[in-house]
């Protein structure tokens, strides 16, 4: 599955650490323009705290992630 274009914007850009405010049609993968990203950096954190190399690791270099409740509810609502 090819990402939308909402998707192709925003991912790069908040996996670049950016700020991204996007507004697109229902339907469009605005969700998971957010969504996506958030798991890999979660992902990605919980590998690195996982190594013991990185056991010191300075928390201020941890990103931060904000969604609103609609977003939040609407990427763990997955229906089949």
């Amino acid at each position: 599955m090819l990402p939308t274009p909402i998707q192709q914007e925003a991912i790069p850009l908040i996996l670049g650490g950016g700020d991204v405010l996007g507004a697109a049609e229902t339907g469009t993968g605005k969700t998971g323009a957010f969504g996506i990203p958030i798991i890999q950096l979660i992902h990605e954190n919980l590998t690195a705290s996982a190594a013991p190399s990185d056991a010191a690791k300075n928390k201020a270099d941890t990103p931060q992630i904000r969604m609103s409740m609609e977003d939040r509810e609407a990427l763990f609502n997955v229906d089949g």
